[in-house]
């Protein structure tokens, strides 16, 4: 299962639409879990401390954890399945986390066993969800096979801030 941690809001429309495309190109070989929570209303450093300390709470001791951040290394798609393979064959969690507006702390950055860019620019969250990256490399003309095809459940959680 991939769990995606995103700090943010419901998605508009036209952006769960493509989430939702993207996701059933997904659907032979991955289960997909979404945890969607709000933004910090305190301001610049102390709404990434608030935020970073809310996305720890949710992950677990043995989780798998990739970083999108924009310090993070940019990959090509044979890297990244090679680098989700042990964890996939171990069957560990691997979780996605998007941080806020602020980004993340280094609380995030030290517990991520991977930090992600999908490109030297920032984007809006809005526009650039999880695995949606195609500037690195061209589509292959033979598709990739994913090592494993569990059964997709694709689940959105808006969680409350307490």
């Amino acid at each position: 299962m991939i769990r995606i941690i995103a700090i943010g809001k419901k998605h508009e429309p036209w952006v769960s639409d493509g989430i939702n495309r993207y996701q059933n190109r997904l659907k032979r070989s991955f289960q997909v879990e979404w945890v969607i929570l709000p933004h910090s209303a305190q301001p610049s450093i102390t709404a990434r401390q608030e935020e970073s300390k809310r996305i720890l709470s949710r992950l677990g001791a043995s989780d798998y954890v990739v970083l999108l951040d924009e310090t993070g290394k940019i990959i090509d798609s044979p890297s990244l399945s090679k680098l989700l393979l042990a964890p996939i064959e171990a069957s560990r969690q691997i979780t996605i986390v998007i941080g806020g507006a602020y980004g993340v702390d280094e609380s995030i950055k030290g517990r991520a066993n991977f930090i992600w860019s999908l490109s030297k620019l920032v984007f809006p969250h809005q526009l650039v969800p999880p695995g949606t990256d195609r500037t690195t490399v061209p589509r292959p003309r033979n598709r990739w096979q994913p090592p494993l095809s569990p059964r997709i459940n694709i689940v959105y959680t808006y969680q409350d801030v307490v």
